[in-house]
């Protein structure tokens, strides 16, 4: 310990983000991080068989900035960021300093623009961009080769591609229904609900659910779409047994929220 800090490693995999051991994960790390600790976070590989497995390292670093919801997320790779091409074959290929928006032509052309060593190469580091700057965590690929790199980072100073913050800091909870969280059900809801929900921020209300799938219980996260045609609208922790809501759709009388504006979080 050069340093005099202490550590402190701590193993996961896919299932803990997906259950609610997702508010244990960010508990334990927040008192560590309170205590002057460092984390030092690895996939559990002694029991995630590949069901389990998060896969690679750049997803699992996003999925801790965001839940702890970092001031940034450093990505170092062989290379000081995104580029147009591949600037190792491609003479005109142009470094890109700034994304505000990771589009689905940004994500082609990282396929053949950058490292490609680790886990999908820089394919996978603009999925882990995406998932953290979602949830409110800039984000910079830059070089590990360049010397003080990460404080330089830290400093704004390193040369990389910065990615801005898509959203403000999402709550944990929100997270974990957002990225993590598996669906017990579905619920298709008319278009006045669809309004309700997508432009007018409002809760989800029982009359406006046309069609209801899954054995999902009170207290589970089932994901919403809009009849006919199907779009998809967001998920949310329902206030209802399936049997018990499928009593109550479409009737005009006054009932609890079926998703309470709180406990919902909207497709992007």
């Amino acid at each position: 310990m050069a340093y005099q800090i202490p550590c402190a490693q701590i193993l996961l995999n896919r299932s803990d983000f997906e259950d609610r051991r997702y508010k244990n994960i960010f508990g334990s790390l927040s008192v560590l991080l309170g205590r002057g600790a460092i984390p030092i976070i690895n996939e559990n590989d002694t029991i995630a068989i590949e069901e389990l497995k998060v896969g690679d390292n750049d997803t699992l670093s996003a999925q801790v900035a965001a839940m702890l919801h970092a001031s940034l997320l450093i990505l170092l790779t062989d290379i000081d960021g995104l580029y147009t091409a591949n600037p190792k074959s491609d003479p005109n290929a142009r470094h890109i300093d700034v994304v505000n928006e990771i589009t689905p032509e940004l994500t082609a052309a990282a396929g053949g623009a950058g490292s490609g060593n680790g886990t999908g190469g820089m394919t996978t580091k603009l999925s882990a961009a995406s998932l953290a700057t979602r949830a409110g965590v800039p984000v910079l690929i830059c070089s590990s080769a360049e010397e003080n790199n990460i404080v330089r980072a830290v400093k704004g100073t390193a040369k990389g591609t910065y990615f801005t913050a898509s959203g403000h800091n999402m709550k944990t909870r929100l997270q974990w229904m957002a990225f993590y969280a598996p669906s017990a059900g579905n619920l298709y809801v008319d278009e006045g609900a669809a309004e309700a929900l997508a432009v007018q921020a409002k809760s989800l209300l029982p009359k406006g659910i046309v069609a209801v799938e899954g054995d999902f219980k009170k207290g589970d996260v089932v994901s919403v779409f809009r009849r006919g045609s199907h779009e998809y609208l967001g998920k949310g922790i329902v206030n209802y047994d399936r049997p018990d809501l499928q009593k109550i759709m479409n009737e005009s009388t006054s009932h609890t929220e079926a998703i309470n504006r709180d406990n919902w979080i909207g497709a992007e």
